[in-house]
């Protein structure tokens, strides 16, 4: 602006003189001079950080020269590697290769090249690491005095504790050997392969007698681990073994469990030995019956809730199990729960008559919901999803009569949130979104540039070892206020690294950072899938952006990889359809993922022609979509079909989808969601499409020809 200014003052106001061409070049260096420092001024916190990440980043060399030492020593070519190694000193990774090199030659390492090598890296958990690398190393080679002298319980799991038991044991402290295993007999499941010899040891000796089996068994029986169970039997004797043989019984026999109750709570606590976990296997046993014979269960449960039950015991374990065979019951069919629910006794636990509130929703009985919502706890009626229910079954029964109650409704639109936005659409209001820019201060650039921790996250995340990459970045920001977890989220997107500035930023709850949390990835990929197939790319975006943050490495226990997580075996049928190669090994390969991902996401839409339901069956599967489907006793709004969805995970998923698509749209423009705007205001975008506005049962709308 300054500049602006200069440049057209070239002529002098009281002469119509032209200036000379020199000073009107001097004019406009000077003009460009004070606009660089004016916006160097306004950005200074960016450049700062820019500038100090490159002088303190390593260079592209130094990245080369690691990973070649990385491969000189997976090759085992030593001399080259020390060679190479003696040039990255001062690259933050250098105790990483250090640490490598000792992984792959423990035989040469000892307690002072320990010492060492935590002295000369600042980095304690690669230290501990370390540390327990070599001690299962002495463990395995049966070193039992070095074991002995430099275990560190700290760093031990339950295979290297079991390990150091069995190295007193032969080292001839026999007694202390035995002390220290018995200490981790007690545990509901099986142990490691490393602790049989000890274990055999105590049984042997006779250091474990029946009680102390007991403890374990009934801790294995409340963990359904029955093989366990079953193998702890031949250590008991007496009330104990009975009691034992009862349970394993009747669990196998689910439906002797009325008939032989009395027996079972004749059994004596003082006997047992374990109040608390004698009532947890009878609880374990009425679940068993519950899943097997739910008739039989809720005729039991009503002989134990009555109120001439003189046994408390008894009346706790009714209640547990009431609970529990509402939500069995729910997760099934939300039919029968109103009935049962009476039949049970009108339970007042907060997750049945939450469970009944989704079956009065499933049923579209308004009145029912709003005269529900008042016998939850307090602290649930506030809650915005029970305040948006209790507003919109009186909007949808015609009982939003008073102002009050509008502005109460109202209100809710404020929040950026499936309900927020939802609330906004159904009252025709500007969506509750108001994002935040924001710059860390240079004091913050300069804690986190100077941070070890965060230096070798980054340089971790350059050389693509995202998982080594997220442990330091833990590491080194765990003890950052609010502030500086905002702070290192920027640092992280400043990098390219989004996955983690997504974290930090939940992390922080910095919800209105929307930038950082949903930024603009791969929008070339996602909007050439969405223009194949005719949909939003802010749909897929969205899936991406649950699924996985934007981790491109993601992998879940269930075995779904990359970005959009899928499972081998779903991209594989895919892929098929498409006629394209499938490659397993390319499942982390972004545009792969997101090929792949994008094509499943067009057969669900081709199938559902709904988002809901398509995203549903993404995360949920096709086979428990047409159940939920088959169950509908009639047409749903969108919103509560998805709110009697029977899975929290799935529920959670759609409202994400949802919620994300529409904060992708308002951030970045979308020329499919452009033509279905209303206004060129964006808050007009809708939030659900016109066609998806209704569920109904099988899927199967009014027009459609069912022929």
């Amino acid at each position: 602006m300054t500049g602006s200014l200069l440049l057209n003052f070239q002529t002098h106001p009281d002469s119509n003189r032209p200036i000379s061409q020199r000073f009107q070049h001097l004019l406009r260096l000077l003009a460009m001079l004070v606009t660089t420092l004016a916006f160097s001024l306004l950005l200074i916190n960016d450049s700062f950080a820019q500038n100090q990440y490159s002088a303190q980043s390593q260079d592209t060399e130094q990245r080369q020269k690691y990973s070649k030492a990385k491969s000189l020593l997976q090759q085992s070519n030593l001399s080259a590697y020390k060679k190479l190694r003696v040039s990255l000193d001062d690259y933050p990774l250098a105790g990483h290769l250090d640490y490598l090199y000792h992984r792959k030659y423990l035989r040469k390492l000892n307690h002072q090249s320990l010492e060492d090598f935590a002295q000369t890296h600042n980095n304690t958990p690669l230290s501990n690491k370390l540390k327990r690398a070599w001690l299962r190393y002495l463990a395995k080679h049966k070193q039992w005095p070095t074991l002995i002298e430099h275990y560190d319980e700290t760093l031990a799991n339950s295979a290297l504790q079991c390990q150091y038991a069995w190295a007193l044991y032969q080292s001839g402290e026999r007694q202390q050997g035995l002390d220290a295993a018995k200490a981790l007999w007690l545990y509901a499941k099986s142990r490691p392969k490393s602790c049989d010899a000890i274990f055999h040891l105590l049984i042997k000796t006779k250091s474990i007698n029946s009680d102390l089996a007991w403890q374990r068994f009934i801790l294995a029986f409340n963990a359904r681990q029955q093989q366990l169970a079953k193998y702890l039997i031949r250590l008991l004797d007496g009330p104990q073994l009975q009691a034992a043989n009862q349970l394993l019984k009747l669990y196998r026999q689910p439906h002797k469990i009325p008939s032989q109750w009395p027996a079972i709570s004749t059994i004596s606590n003082d006997t047992l030995h374990d109040k608390d976990n004698w009532l947890e296997a009878k609880y374990q046993l009425l679940k068993k019956l519950a899943r097997a014979h739910p008739q039989k269960a809720y005729d039991f449960v009503v002989l134990l809730n009555k109120k001439d039950n003189d046994k408390e015991d008894e009346k706790v374990l009714a209640k547990k199990i009431i609970s529990y065979l509402i939500q069995s019951q729910a997760i099934k069919d939300y039919a029968p729960i109103p009935d049962l629910y009476i039949r049970l006794g009108e339970p007042q636990d907060a997750s049945s008559i939450q469970w009944l509130l989704r079956a009065h929703i499933a049923q579209a009985n308004w009145q029912a919901v709003i005269k529900t919502i008042n016998l939850l706890p307090a602290e649930l009626q506030k809650n915005e999803r029970w305040r948006y229910w209790h507003y919109r079954s009186k909007s949808l029964s015609g009982e939003l009569k008073t102002e009050e109650q509008q502005d109460s409704y109202r209100s809710l639109s404020n929040k950026a949130s499936f309900y927020g936005f939802t609330t906004a659409e159904n009252l025709g209001l500007a969506y509750g979104f108001y994002p935040i820019t924001y710059s860390p201060s240079r004091e913050h650039w300069e804690k986190m540039y100077n941070n070890p921790y965060l230096q070798r996250a980054i340089e971790h995340f350059k050389q693509q070892e995202f998982a080594l990459a997220r442990s330091e970045w833990r590491h080194g920001s765990q003890s950052f206020d609010t502030a500086m977890l905002i702070g290192s989220a920027y640092l992280a997107q400043s990098i390219g690294w989004h996955h983690q500035a997504i974290n930090s930023a939940a992390q922080a709850k910095a919800w209105q950072h929307y930038k950082l949390r949903f930024p603009n990835l791969y929008q070339q990929q996602f909007e050439q899938q969405a223009s194949k197939h005719g949909y939003s790319a802010r749909w897929p975006y969205a899936v991406a952006r649950q699924e996985s943050a934007f981790a491109s490495d993601a992998q879940s226990g269930a075995g779904a990889k990359g970005l959009m997580q899928l499972l081998p075996s779903t991209a594989k049928e895919v892929a098929g359809k498409k006629r394209i190669r499938y490659q397993r090994s390319k499942l982390f390969n972004v545009d792969y993922n997101i090929d792949l991902g994008s094509a499943y996401l067009q057969q669900l839409n081709k199938r559902y022609k709904n988002r809901a339901l398509a995203s549903a069956a993404y995360n949920a599967g096709p086979r428990r979509v047409k159940h939920w489907l088959r169950r509908m006793p009639q047409p749903l709004p969108l919103d509560a079909w998805i709110e009697t969805i029977p899975f929290s995970e799935t529920r959670q998923y759609v409202q994400n989808v949802f919620s994300f698509s529409l904060i992708h749209s308002l951030l970045y423009s979308d020329p499919i969601d452009e033509k279905l705007s209303t206004t060129k205001d964006n808050k007009a975008l809708p939030f659900i499409y016109p066609n998806e506005q209704m569920i109904y049962p099988n899927n199967i709308h009014p027009t459609t020809d069912n022929r």
